[in-house]
């Protein structure tokens, strides 16, 4: 997605992407017209800051500042979309999601509800463009959302899936 440095991140550009994440589409924010804006050493962090902010959801979409005029980046731009790509089609094995399954409840216990413990059995990836993850666990409707959110970040970390978002589910063992 291309968005204008002059103008930032724009609602209509908010909508846009909105619509491609929804979409379970992978994407790369490219921001053009680098070259006109005055810059000092913190610029394009500063810059990525307030576009991270502004899409706090979007947060893992990898951007890229470019110039169509000069040709800045331009050569980057593709690499990325490939790299971004693979990350969308990419698979992990089970056996690896079961091992990054017991990491991550070692830092984080899964929460009780109504009394009751959740216990996850195992984890398995079921598609690729958008990567899926099912979780197999014996309450799966206790699971609250900030769990699942807590697990996909830290798939993310683990595993990356830059620019393309991710499906979990839970469904009970």
């Amino acid at each position: 997605m291309l968005i204008d440095a002059a103008d930032g991140l724009t609602a209509q550009d908010q909508r846009v992407l909105t619509e491609v994440m929804e979409a379970r589409r992978a994407a790369v924010l490219a921001v053009n017209k680098w070259d006109l804006i005055e810059k000092d050493t913190n610029t394009s962090e500063q810059f990525t800051r307030q576009i991270k902010k502004q899409i706090a959801k979007y947060a893992f979409l990898p951007i890229i500042y470019i110039s169509a005029l000069t040709g800045q980046r331009l050569s980057k731009v593709m690499s990325l979309v490939d790299q971004v790509h693979a990350e969308h089609h990419r698979r992990i094995t089970t056996s690896r999601l079961n091992e990054f399954l017991q990491k991550a409840f070692d830092r984080r216990k899964p929460p009780a509800k109504q009394g009751k413990y959740i216990h996850f059995k195992y984890v398995t990836q079921t598609e690729v463009a958008p990567p899926t993850f099912i979780f197999f666990t014996n309450r799966p409707q206790f699971v609250d959302r900030t769990y699942i959110s807590y697990l996909a970040n830290q798939l993310r970390a683990e595993f990356g899936f830059e620019g393309t978002p991710i499906r979990l589910k839970c469904r009970r063992k």
